[in-house]
């Protein structure tokens, strides 16, 4: 009879001569449900990863149905369900690759997938009578609220990490019953691929008033808020408002009232890569001007190449010497999109200070923020700019003259802030700027 696989997983495999994750010398296999990514073929000075010939090798006829095979278009694999193996978009994005280069190990991967992976629930259900993976998780689950639970691909069911403030359960994330009640350890047990999905209420990155605590974001996370107490399928951070607080003692008025005691910066984010997603939060009341070190980025921190995005997030009522909603710095390289920064007050850049960085803003507003000094000022905005627009690098001029960094704004809204000179946005130190202190 012929070998049947249903929902395994090969990666990192590694052979000389062809067939690197799988030949088929009899042909006539069935796969089902299954992925082979990024394994090897041939020596070590002419082998390449992901060849045809590396994924897969039959000499028979293999039968492949909901399957994903590196460089095999769904047209050659046959079947249905199959997801195209050309079409770098498809990566299965597991947490942890391993290089073939490395075989033979002992060293394993991390083959779950990550919360953005195209391979979740596209699998076909009947093909797998088993309830659970090998790690124990049920093998059914509805990852995109549709109302039907269907398997993934590969040998791993994704899940998410539930944070509920109001959950009742055992408190382990498994689910919104057993959601964590506090969303530091929900992010302590948080890894890289990890999706955490967060219920409306209001999070405090601390409750023993030490000002240097924030919510620190874990690099290839997926951090969302807007979810119903109680659990629901989609995020909608309007009606389900989630706060983000710096403030500690819990004791704040207005916008900066009684803030002195709030954390330095309510969320940070340090080496992070572009797939670190924060996604549908107010995230308010970090003050960092009482700091000794930590002065910049009263909302949001992210420094040391940390790339990221922000999205459907509402940045309001932080304070900071440098940025006092968001601050970037060396080389982070945000994209920002649906947000409202607003609020915000700072001696440098009220809304957004971004040094040594290039951002990319969509789809964002800018309103009511306050700075002490431009600097690397934006021309004067008497009136809301053109939200169709898109300024290129040098369109905007620094106030000596020089051209402002490649800082990229689509589709966003710039009103008319507290002073004419005092601006909400300030970029400082990047190409075509001089050093800034």
């Amino acid at each position: 009879a012929a070998a049947a696989f249903t929902n395994c997983t090969w990666q990192g495999n590694w052979a000389w001569g062809t067939g690197g994750a799988i030949f088929d010398l009899d042909g006539g296999a069935l796969f089902t449900n299954s992925i082979v990514w990024r394994n090897r073929v041939g020596d070590t000075a002419t082998g390449s990863e992901d060849p045809a010939a590396a994924s897969y090798v039959g000499l028979g006829s293999s039968s492949f149905s909901h399957c994903l095979v590196a460089n095999w278009s769904a047209a050659q694999l046959g079947g249905t369900g199959n997801l195209d193996g050309t079409n770098p978009d498809n990566d299965p994005l597991f947490k942890v690759n391993v290089s073939p280069r490395s075989a033979p190990y002992s060293l394993e991967g991390v083959l779950e997938l990550s919360g953005d992976s195209p391979a979740i629930g596209i699998g076909l259900n009947s093909a797998n009578t088993l309830p659970t993976d090998q790690l124990g998780n049920s093998r059914l689950f509805d990852w995109d609220g549709d109302g039907a639970a269907t398997i993934d691909l590969g040998a791993f069911e994704t899940r998410p990490i539930f944070v509920d403030h109001t959950a009742t359960g055992t408190g382990d994330g498994s689910s919104w019953a057993n959601a964590f009640t506090n969303l530091q350890a929900g992010l302590f047990n948080t890894d890289r691929g990890d999706e955490v999905r967060v219920a409306a209420g209001t999070h405090y990155p601390t409750t023993d008033g030490r000002q240097l605590h924030s919510f620190d974001l874990v690099n290839g996370s997926r951090l969302i808020g807007g979810y119903a107490n109680g659990g629901s399928a989609t995020s909608d951070p309007e009606v389900n408002v989630t706060i983000l607080s710096g403030d500690l003692a819990r004791n704040d008025t207005g916008l900066f009232g009684n803030s002195d005691d709030n954390s330095y910066h309510v969320v940070s984010a340090r080496v992070t890569d572009s797939s670190t997603l924060l996604d549908g939060f107010t995230i308010s009341g970090g003050n960092a001007f009482n700091a000794s070190t930590e002065r910049d980025g009263g909302g949001i921190y992210s420094d040391t190449g940390a790339n990221l995005t922000i999205r459907r997030c509402t940045v309001v009522g932080n304070r900071a010497p440098e940025g006092g909603g968001i601050y970037l710095a060396g080389n982070s390289n945000a994209t920002i999109v649906d947000c409202s920064i607003r609020g915000n007050s700072g001696s440098n850049g009220g809304g957004l200070l971004a040094r040594n960085s290039s951002p990319t803003l969509i789809n964002t507003v800018f309103q009511g923020n306050r700075a002490t000094l431009g600097g690397g000022r934006f021309q004067q905005w008497e009136r809301d700019h053109d939200p169709h627009q898109l300024f290129p690098a040098g369109e905007l001029s620094h106030s000596e003259g020089r051209s402002l960094p490649p800082c990229q704004y689509r589709d966003s809204r710039f009103h008319k802030h507290d002073h004419l000179e005092q601006w909400s946005v300030l970029l400082v130190h990047t190409v075509g700027l001089r050093q800034w202190d």
